[in-house]
């Protein structure tokens, strides 16, 4: 009886462990993906806006000086830009994966607690089984005795 209870309640635990695990490494694969992604758009922005300037200073090459300042002003902010939304981009990743960290630790531990009810109820099965036993060898000994 106790076996019968006990499996389901063994596989339903391992069950929601393995998935919660399996979707946890799917997200962070995701995630890290986005990320990457995200830095290769960024490295690809960067690439434009140097061969735009270099477009600039090659056509106007009289003014050339206050070229290359607006370029470089250009490039700099791109790259600030770029470097800004990598950045908020990289915190709200982190953010998503702490708060599936804690919903994973939050599922942990309520299986963790339902795993020591369950422990807690089969050692009281137990008891009880045990206690029924001396009840029964305690009635066979008054008939053995009448």
């Amino acid at each position: 009886m106790i076996n019968t209870i006990l499996v389901p309640v063994a596989v339903a635990i391992v069950s929601v462990l393995v998935g919660g695990c399996a979707g946890y490494s799917l997200r962070k694969n995701k995630w890290e993906t986005q990320a990457q992604n995200a830095a290769h758009d960024a490295k690809h922005i960067l690439a434009d806006a140097e061969s735009k300037a270099k477009a600039v200073e090659a056509d106007l090459a009289s003014q050339q000086e206050a070229m290359k300042k607006a370029a470089a002003d250009a490039k700099k902010e791109k790259i600030l830009e770029a470097q800004e939304e990598i950045h908020h981009y990289r915190e709200r990743v982190d953010n998503e994966l702490n708060e599936r960290r804690q919903e994973v630790s939050r599922q942990e531990n309520r299986l963790l607690q339902r795993e020591d009810a369950i422990d807690h109820k089969d050692s009281l099965l137990d008891q009880k089984d045990s206690q029924l036993t001396q009840k029964e060898n305690q009635i066979k000994n008054c008939r053995l005795k009448f």
